[in-house]
């Protein structure tokens, strides 16, 4: 075996950074395999030989999953694997349950994709190698597209396509504008339509019969004219840090087979795509040809695979160093650590707010020594559209840049994170996500900022208005994003931060409010040391400053606390409009009139 190197399910000491929820959820899926009726059964190489040496016996997070490489070829592949129908079924009834697509609504999973910079990288790739025209529209598909927020950038101007399972993904597309096949590519065969532009982003490596989908793929290509876009997580771009070289990272049951960018182009030469652009960060474009190359019967790459793994391997050795040494340094310094990192980036070196960094947490180490007398740490309830980024850098100024801001999308409390590393917590968080055993730590600062309830929903809904105009794109009317809210269950959200109804994970929409909630919130909050009103800034910074004992108030110096968003002065609304807001904001206004003063 060449890579069992680690248990990560029973060492805590893995570098790869999982999601908790996939974690979790990913190891309960496994344990239960059986119970889903999913029959693993013995695979095949492409190439046709069965002459097989066994790579690794365990997945990246430790469960026993065989990988096998083809002594013949060089392809690495899944040993066992389930057949098609049943691998249609998981992907939809389970795919997503079991990644970290879990907690992500259909319209976050859109504006993630549409927004990512590497989705703007991708596409400066493939607009190199297309000729979009203003004056013709091209046909595109993304085969397993989700919710289509790949091709948002293309929606208007060309016919949009995807593919998926998910019936909700599916529904959401729709909504969008895009045009959807529910399957897969055999599917999209039916349909008789041909492409000039096929996506196919980490798509392959789950394909368990590579022959079948080629051939369908050569179904729907314009011939001799189509081009195709191809990303997977190859063997190349672990030479260059992904992963932190680590191979074991890319091994686990939803993925069949484990290429090298050479690998691939001769697997797809072999059926008449040629190759017209790669990269070492394992992104090809694949142009339709009318005719098959002559290659080799048996090109064998297994050397060069096995060679180029080693080089990553060898590599991955400096990077289990680093990690550990950078883990001390930050627990010993954050700030020395922020300094290092910014030294490191030595661009930074010219922004000006390097040296207000340096300047900050020598000039505030005294208040930070003070607070440490009184508390382990500052925790603030972040509540959106309140001005919490304000208090957050109000914070910044007056402690040091000794905050961290963690990901709310966790099955784990906070608890799990505090340690000695920082002074400051903050996130998109109900309070009892900072509880244990229905306990605050009272050894903490707690921080929940407010404003009038409904010109937070005022603030939003316009916020919104305008990225939408930023695009050049229609947002829908107040009514109408109102109405949305109170469907989702998006009502009261202050009374929902402080009953304890886990928001971080989504579960806050699943009931409606009532006095008894409404109750349980306000018990809350007199649990909470600052309620912060932004609509009174400037007199609650002032506040704080003599409630934390601030002696160097260094924020002072570079802050106003002037918070723009509270003074936004709004358009007169309808009376349906007025009506929604005070049933969205009902219990919210009655907490607010008790704690705004």
């Amino acid at each position: 075996m060449f890579l069992d190197r680690y248990n990560y399910n029973k060492s805590k000491k893995s570098f790869l950074d999982l999601n908790p929820h996939e974690d979790r959820d990913y190891l309960d899926f496994i344990d239960n395999i059986k119970k889903y009726n999913f029959e693993l059964l013995n695979t095949k190489c492409i190439c046709g030989k069965n002459n097989d040496e066994l790579f690794s016996s365990i997945d990246r997070h430790g469960c026993f999953f065989e990988t096998v490489i083809c002594i013949n070829c060089g392809l690495i592949r899944a040993k066992k694997y389930p057949d098609r129908n049943q691998l249609i079924n998981f992907y939809a009834k389970y795919y997503n349950a079991i990644t970290s697509r879990k907690n992500l609504s259909s319209e976050e999973l859109y504006l993630e994709m549409s927004s990512h910079p590497i989705t703007k990288k991708r596409w400066e790739i493939i607009e190199k190698h297309i000729n979009f025209s203003e004056d013709k529209k091209i046909d595109i598909i993304d085969i397993g597209g989700g919710g289509g927020g790949f091709l948002d950038k293309h929606l208007k101007k060309n016919n949009c396509f995807l593919t998926e399972y998910d019936e909700s993904l599916i529904s959401f597309a729709k909504s969008k504008g895009v045009k959807t096949i529910k399957g897969g590519i055999e599917d999209v065969v039916k349909t008789s339509n041909t492409f000039d532009l096929i996506i196919l982003n980490h798509v392959v490596e789950h394909w368990n019969d590579f022959d079948f989908e080629i051939k369908n793929l050569k179904k729907i290509c314009k011939y001799g004219h189509t081009k195709i876009f191809i990303e997977v997580p190859c063997i190349d771009s672990l030479k260059i840090g992904r992963r932190e070289c680590d191979f074991l990272g890319d091994i686990i049951f939803y993925h069949y087979h484990y290429f090298s960018s050479y690998t691939l182009i001769n697997l797809m030469n072999r059926y008449g795509f040629r190759c017209i652009y790669s990269d070492s960060y394992s992104r090809l474009i694949f142009k339709h040809t009318n005719f098959n190359f002559i290659l080799p019967k048996n090109l064998n790459l297994y050397q060069k695979v096995l060679s180029d793994i080693k080089t990553a391997e060898n590599k991955r050795k400096i990077f289990l160093i680093s990690f550990y040494l950078k883990n001390l340094i930050r627990s010993i310094s954050p700030s020395f650590y922020n300094l290092l990192v910014n030294i490191r980036n030595f661009k930074k070196i010219f922004d000006k707010n390097f040296y207000l960094k340096i300047l900050v947490n020598l000039f505030t180490y005294f208040n930070y020594l003070n607070l440490k007398k009184q508390y382990k740490g500052i925790i603030h309830l972040h509540v959106p559209q309140c001005g919490g980024n304000s208090i957050n850098y109000f914070l910044k100024l007056n402690f040091g840049f000794r905050l961290y801001q963690f990901d709310r999308n966790t099955n784990k409390k906070i608890n799990s994170y505090i340690d000695n590393k920082y002074l400051i917590y903050t996130s998109h968080m109900g309070i009892d996500f900072v509880m244990k055993n229905n306990k605050i730590d009272d050894k903490f600062f707690y921080i929940l900022n407010i404003r009038n309830p409904k010109n937070r929903l005022l603030s939003n809904y316009y916020r919104n208005k305008k990225l939408s105009a930023d695009n050049n794109e229609e947002y829908i009317s107040l009514e109408d994003f109102l109405e949305e809210r109170l469907r989702s269950n998006l009502d009261n959200i202050f009374v929902r931060y402080m009953s304890g109804d886990m928001i971080y994970d989504g579960s806050y929409l699943r009931q409606n409010i009532d006095q008894k909630i409404f109750e349980k919130a306000q018990e809350n909050l007199n649990k909470i040391n600052f309620v912060f009103n932004i609509d009174q800034s400037k007199k609650n910074f002032i506040s704080l400053i003599k409630v934390l004992e601030i002696k160097f108030p260094f924020s002072s110096i570079f802050s106003k606390h002037k918070n723009k968003v509270s003074d936004s002065k709004y358009p007169k609304i309808s009376e349906k409009a007025e009506n929604l807001l005070n049933k969205l904001t009902f219990y919210d206004t009655k907490l607010y009139n008790k704690f705004k003063d």
